[in-house]
């Protein structure tokens, strides 16, 4: 009789288990309201570095209609607040092919330096990184400002509406770069959305950048993402993964952030390309 009982438990403890281990996860307890989450956001994100300069390498891996390359990024410059010389770079290479591009953003816009064939595209207007034909839709000093965890170039200090889903707060804004924004219930940017302010026509307008594998920063704390997934209307998209970041206390000497061009460069304008007559994605690996 004893034994026959001993069974029965187990069999019951066992269907509790089961029930227990399939049962379906309720979301998160919403914690902060909508006006706490951003500030505490802010706070985390928002906070320009006291550093007058830095350096990050990335890889990136981009697709566009039915091509696809992968190539590594060399960022560094120095921010704004160092006024005597707010310049940033960017190099894209290849361990086989060697540089593929380079570019500097200065007061001036953006130049960008391709060595096959040898052509330089120049825009007054920083933004249009993205007819580069890399997936990148801001400004290369907005990106760095990402790369290191600082938002406050792109988020509008106040928010227009709110709303709260299973994963976080969703943030829209009136003014700004970004134009929605979604937090999770740690205030941490899970994806941000804007729009292109030129180049399309027709279509969709819309930019999207997801970020995700988040590690604690060994200085402050605070998470960073280390993954960007990136879309670009009308058919791009990449994958931007950070290897290494580093904020500098000494800005960058001029000779470094300069971009020398080779004699017999042909000189192209960027303003006159829409998105759909983008520059290629190099054929070399």
């Amino acid at each position: 009789m004893m034994h026959r009982i001993l069974f029965c438990c187990i069999l019951s403890f066992c269907a509790l288990f089961c029930v227990a281990g399939c049962a379906v996860q309720t979301p998160a307890p919403l914690q902060n309201s909508a006006q706490e989450s951003f500030q505490l956001f802010k706070k985390q994100y928002c906070t320009p570095v006291s550093a007058l300069g830095m350096s990050t390498s990335a890889s990136l891996s981009w697709y566009k209609e039915k091509k696809s390359a992968r190539v590594l990024l060399d960022f560094w410059g120095n921010f704004p607040h160092n006024t005597a010389c707010a310049v940033f770079r960017m190099d894209a290479w290849s361990h086989l092919s060697g540089t593929l591009c380079s570019i500097v953003e200065n007061s001036s816009g953006i130049t960008a330096l391709y060595l096959d064939p040898l052509e330089a595209y120049t825009s007054a207007d920083p933004k249009n990184t993205y007819k580069l034909g890399l997936p990148l839709p801001l400004a290369l000093s907005d990106i760095a400002s990402l790369l290191i965890n600082d938002f406050s170039p792109l988020i509008s200090h106040s928010f227009d509406t709110a709303y709260v889903t299973n994963e976080g707060w969703v943030f829209s804004f009136a003014q700004g770069a970004v134009s929605r924004l979604q937090l999770d219930f740690q205030n941490r940017p899970l994806f941000m959305e804007g729009t292109l302010t030129s180049g399309i026509q027709n279509g969709k307008k819309c930019w999207r950048i997801n970020f995700s594998h988040y590690e604690k920063s060994p200085k402050n704390g605070v998470f960073q993402a280390s993954r960007l997934d990136i879309y670009v209307p009308p058919s791009s998209s990449g994958i931007l993964r950070i290897k290494a970041r580093e904020l500098t206390l000494e800005p960058w000497q001029a000779k470094a952030l300069q971009l020398k061009l080779p004699e017999h460069t042909k000189m192209l304008s960027l303003d006159s390309l829409d998105a759909n007559q983008s520059l290629q994605i190099p054929e070399k690996p």
